[in-house]
């Protein structure tokens, strides 16, 4: 690979006036120099588009019609230029040397997308540190996606896996790169974990993806959709079909902690359909136990009633 490969950063912006100038500074700074900067407006009704124009010359923007984030990802690639693409929320910053970090990597590993760590901004403007992830050595990725949701900004890919899987799908209200990831790893896209903090995320409560149950929402299409693709392809073992079982399980799990018990049972249905353990395997054998013998909503009550002892013990010493 050559060293002199460009590297498109793509920011999406909806009425991100108070973040966009410093995402937009934090891709001018990468000390990796083959990189060209495409922000696209998504229909701002703030200052945003204003603030975007000041930096005309140093990147590529562009402003539209509000359509979401996906369809502003979208918009952008078709902007960009570069063989790699590295996507960054408006309210995210990149650390100074993820792009060369990532490059680099990409350059010695055969995978094909490389992701890092991140630390969280929190309201109070302090850092919080750690893999978020949880660390991947390699083996079937698939179960570690359906797993984990990796953030936006953690992967640096290469163009033509974005393309081969026709980039973000705009139906989705959010979890999308939950879903893009997910898809890049059953098409066959394979994956590197860099266990360095390369990029700072920005938590707030109005963001879209702050509503859990919302996100929750996403899986039946999202897991639906990927487990058929596989089964359809040949490519579903009994290992992802189980790990597919699993996810549906805990997703029904915490749609009972958020008093949504109707989508509580469907999601325990179709882990079911997924796999014959129903997902269940994945927890404890006392919960197991109390599925079978009191059902779901009771057991997933005892559980609360256990947790909350044990933080009050923890609590008082």
């Amino acid at each position: 690979m050559s060293s002199r490969e460009t590297v498109s950063v793509i920011i999406p912006c909806y009425n991100e006036a108070a973040y966009i100038e410093r995402a937009i500074r934090s891709a001018l700074v990468q000390t990796y120099p083959y990189r060209e900067i495409v922000v696209i407006d998504d229909g701002s009704t703030d200052n945003s588009l204003e603030i975007i124009k000041r930096f005309d010359g140093e990147i590529i923007w562009h402003s539209g019609p509000n359509r979401g984030g996906s369809a502003a990802r979208n918009e952008g690639i078709r902007q960009s230029h570069g063989n790699f693409i590295q996507f960054l929320d408006a309210d995210d910053l990149l650390h100074p040397n993820k792009i060369e970090r990532q490059i680099e990597i990409a350059s010695q590993v055969k995978e094909d997308i490389v992701f890092c760590d991140y630390d969280r901004i929190l309201v109070n403007g302090s850092r919080r540190s750690g893999s978020y992830l949880g660390p991947y050595g390699g083996g079937d990725i698939i179960p570690f996606m359906l797993r984990h949701q990796m953030q936006t900004s953690a992967p640096l890919h290469r163009r033509h896996w974005i393309e081969k899987i026709g980039g973000f799908n705009e139906s989705l209200p959010c979890a999308q790169e939950y879903d893009l990831n997910i898809r890049l790893a059953c098409a066959g896209a394979t994956f590197y974990h860099l266990q360095e903090i390369l990029f700072s995320l920005q938590r707030r409560s109005q963001s879209v993806s702050s509503n859990f149950q919302k996100v929750l929402d996403q899986y039946r299409v999202i897991l639906q959709n990927a487990f058929e693709i596989l089964r359809e392809n040949g490519n579903l073992t009994e290992s992802r079909s189980r790990a597919f079982a699993e996810t549906m399980a805990s997703a029904a799990r915490h749609y009972i902690r958020e008093k949504a018990t109707d989508k509580a049972k469907s999601y325990f249905e179709i882990a079911r359909e997924m796999h014959p353990s129903g997902g269940l395997k994945a927890f404890s054998w006392p919960y197991r136990m109390g599925y079978y013998l009191v059902g779901p909503m009771f057991t997933e009550m005892l559980v609360d009633i256990k947790r909350y002892f044990r933080c009050k013990r923890k609590r008082n010493g």
